[in-house]
């Protein structure tokens, strides 16, 4: 009776929302359960990124927030701020990041073709949390190339998946 229970519980806290920004759609899917192991909620959501444009769109984690923040700020920031010793820039100009794996909030970037999709699949203990939802960033491909006066991304810099799974506060 107890797994009856728990499988109406996952069921009753299925949400679904759609967002939509011209030709971008980033679908929601959020489910709560409890898990066993570490006898507590949980949470997951989904974004899933919908480019039913014409253009290619990059997607990526921020650092900071990106709420109230232009897109060429967050351009700026995620590819000129230092990140040690080089910024992000520095680094694809200088191909410094080619054999090394993608970091989120520092070397992470995700190309969207016209009618491609990806997701970020976000596990959290708080389901209040907008930690990583507040940070996703979302620019046809067109603005950061302006932001960045020309400078073409290498097609290897770019995250080759489908989705990426991010945890936040998992206690």
């Amino acid at each position: 009776m107890k797994l009856i229970n728990r499988l109406f519980f996952i069921s009753s806290c299925f949400l679904y929302t759609m967002t939509t920004y011209g030709q971008i759609h980033v679908d929601t899917i959020s489910v709560e359960y409890y898990n066993s192991f570490t006898m507590q909620n949980q949470f997951m959501e989904e974004l899933n990124i919908i480019n039913e444009s014409n253009e290619d769109y990059l997607t990526w984690v921020s650092p900071n927030s990106i709420l109230e923040k232009t897109e060429q700020t967050m351009i700026q920031e995620y590819f000129y701020s230092r990140k040690g010793d080089f910024s992000f820039l520095n680094i694809m100009a200088e191909n410094l990041l080619l054999n090394t794996k993608k970091s989120i909030g520092e070397s992470f970037i995700k190309k969207i073709k016209p009618g491609d999709s990806f997701s970020y699949i976000i596990l959290k203990s708080n389901k209040e949390s907008s930690f990583y939802k507040d940070r996703i960033v979302i620019i046809s491909l067109n603005k950061v190339y302006y932001y960045l006066h020309g400078f073409v991304i290498n097609e290897q810099y770019y995250f080759a998946g489908p989705h990426v799974l991010l945890v936040e506060g998992m206690d």
